[in-house]
């Protein structure tokens, strides 16, 4: 699998954990220090609010450099990609199968798919 499907797929097992287990376990202990001692449950409440607004505040000052980050990385994939497929199109047996129409004119990132099985003239 390529580094984009696996990044994909443990983002989606994350936000799972976090959307199924992370609100269930603070209901739960929001009702057990509410049965306990309600004063406490008071200071969890304020507790939470507090930690809530932390949390949006960091999320909208890393957001940006987030963005920033994953289009760097996906100009570094895409431009390693064609690094691969250049040489693999121009110094490999399956380059030497690549008509050179296909290579001019529909770009590196159909090599692999336009195929010939004459040898370059």
């Amino acid at each position: 699998m390529t580094t984009d499907v696996t990044n994909v797929q443990q983002a989606f097992q994350m936000s799972i954990r976090i959307c199924v287990r992370a609100p269930i376990m603070l209901v739960s202990a929001m009702v057990m220090t509410f049965l306990i001692h309600p004063r406490f449950a008071l200071i969890f409440l304020a507790v939470i609010l507090c930690l809530a607004v932390v949390l949006a505040l960091i999320s909208s000052k890393a957001n940006p450099t987030l963005r920033k980050v994953f289009h760097e990385y996906d100009e570094l994939y895409e431009s390693g990609a064609h690094a691969v497929v250049y040489r693999l199109a121009n110094t490999s047996p399956i380059g030497a199968c690549i008509s050179r129409s296909a290579k001019e004119s529909l770009g590196v990132g159909a090599l692999l798919i336009t195929t010939s099985l004459s040898p370059l003239k």
